[in-house]
């Protein structure tokens, strides 16, 4: 997972990270349109070191317990993949054991703390799974690359969401995919207007080791050149929660 506060993450993307997310924008909620006058969101935070050492030992406490209801998730998400892979933001490598037999999957993880139970859990997968450090916002692979880029709950938390999207954008094969299980801003004004807040508070980014809640990732994706080719809402945890709705889908480079 990547930070969003300037201190890099760590973390696996997960439902406690939908626990735990955020995006600090400016304030500037206007009725029923909270994206006038707002920078885009999740593009206003350094890359650092991704080091949150604190925040990772949490994470991967409550990730296990979080399993029973995500996983059915992560198993739509990544059960059937195919091809060479890259997971973006493995943390503890809570995915691998939904990977099929017929993938290959290099995993990216710039938390050292997280990185070393992913490694392990190389072992409860049918897939070949390689665990390396790096982040999304620096991918270091050449174009066309990979078939599939998977983001399961972390693009709320990379430095700069566009650039991340546009260097998975870079690496995937003509024809690839992006799928994606995310939390992102609610279509509710007025609970978009509390995440925006929440966000610009700094409380929850520093809470959640860069996680932001008000992310408009679906509209990221579509900057960076990417069509929707499938989306769903799901709700993970109680629907109130600051870091719902979530979405999952796939996305394609409208001219890949």
């Amino acid at each position: 997972m990547e930070d969003l506060t300037g201190q890099p993450v760590s973390g696996d993307p997960d439902p406690q990270r939908s626990l735990i997310a955020v995006s600090g924008l400016s304030l500037g909620w206007h009725g029923a349109s909270l994206s006038g006058g707002l920078p885009p969101a999740c593009n206003n935070g350094p890359i650092g070191s991704f080091r949150h050492p604190l925040f990772a030992r949490v994470y991967a406490r409550l990730s296990g317990p979080m399993e029973q209801e995500v996983g059915r998730y992560r198993q739509d998400l990544v059960g059937e993949l195919s091809g060479e892979i890259l997971e973006v933001g493995c943390g503890n490598g809570m995915n691998f054991s939904h990977y099929g037999p017929e993938a290959s999957v290099t995993a990216l993880e710039p938390e050292p703390y997280l990185r070393d139970p992913a490694q392990e859990a190389t072992g409860d997968s049918a897939a070949r799974i390689e665990v390396l450090d790096g982040n999304a916002a620096s991918l270091d692979f050449a174009d066309d690359s990979f078939d599939v880029v998977v983001a399961c709950l972390v693009l709320c938390s990379v430095g700069e969401q566009d650039r991340a999207l546009g260097e998975i954008a870079r690496v995937l094969r003509p024809g690839g995919s992006l799928v994606f299980l995310e939390h992102v801003r609610s279509q509710s004004p007025g609970k978009a207007k509390f995440q925006v807040a929440f966000d610009r508070s700094r409380v929850w980014p520093t809470m959640a080791g860069g996680c932001h809640c008000s992310c408009q990732t679906i509209e990221g994706m579509e900057r960076a050149g990417f069509e929707i080719v499938s989306k769903r809402d799901v709700d993970i945890g109680p629907g109130w929660s600051h870091t719902n709705p979530h979405v999952t889908g796939r996305a394609t480079l409208v001219n890949g």
